[in-house]
Order: structure tokens, then sequence, then C-alpha cells
């Protein structure tokens, strides 16, 4: 694992190792390297230099492509990584998904509990269980992705 290059790195991968999280720095995903690797969680720690517009494009451009990738991105000042009120903060805003295999992104998945108890349901709990997933679809159906010009057979 690489050294943290900036002090805003360095105070927040001292965070990290207290708070005994595992984690990645200075790994690539794709063609980006990225600071900070937890799960599906990417940290970046930006300095002055993010202020800079042909930075901003930059990293407007990386943001898009790990997003898309399914990764979570977290964008910090390096001067927030000074106040430790902060850092555990966010550190607690880590809600530690489950980590499958290294640098692979993991999708919500929300009805597998569900999907887990659905032989031990009565009728009644089963429709409820249904509408429940309906309701969800419904209401994430903008983040749902389409395929374009082709149909399931």
């Amino acid at each position: 694992m690489p050294a943290p290059v900036t002090e805003g790195e360095r105070r927040l991968k001292k965070a990290l190792d207290v708070a005994g999280l595992k984690y990645k720095m200075g790994v690539y995903v794709g063609p980006y390297e990225v600071d900070f690797l937890i799960y599906d969680i990417i940290i970046e720690v930006d300095g002055y230099s993010h202020l800079l517009p042909e930075k901003i494009k930059s990293d407007r451009k990386k943001n898009i492509y790990l997003e898309e990738m399914g990764y979570r991105l977290i964008r910090v000042k390096s001067e927030e990584t000074k106040d430790k009120a902060f850092l555990k903060k966010l550190i607690q805003s880590l809600d530690k998904p489950i980590n499958l295999t290294d640098n692979e992104p993991i999708t919500y998945k929300p009805f597998l509990p569900l999907m887990k108890l659905k032989d031990k349901l009565t009728p009644k709990e089963k429709l409820s269980a249904h509408d429940e997933m309906l309701e969800w679809l419904k209401k994430h159906s903008s983040e749902i992705p389409v395929c374009d010009g082709e149909e399931d057979e």
C-alpha cells in the first residue's frame, strides 16, 4: 500500500487505522487512482488544487465514471481532516457494507432479506412483502438501467 501523499490523507489514514477499518490506498479503479477504497466506498481527499477549473472538470469526469461503476464517492476537503469530530462523523457514516471481493462494486439488494424469508411467510405476509417490493420499484424506477433496442425473450 503506498504511503499517503498529503497531510489530509495522512490524517484520514490515521483515523481509519484507529477505527480498525480495512481499506486500500492509491489503488486504481479503472483508469483512475483513488485515495481510499473501503468496500464500495471511495473517499477522495481534495486540497486547494481541486478548486482550479481544469481540476474541477477532471474530478467531475472521474466522479461520473466511479458512480457508474457502482461506487459511492465521498469527497472531503483536506482542511476538514484537521477536525477530529468531522473524522469521527465521517467514519461513523461508513455503513460497512459486505465486501464480496476486492474492488468489486456492491449494488444495493433491497429484496434479499425478503427472498430469504419467502418460504416462511404466511400468505398475508407474502402479499405485504410483494406490495413492499412494488412500492420500492415505483420509488426507484428512474434508477433502474434500461437496455435500449433489445428485449428479453
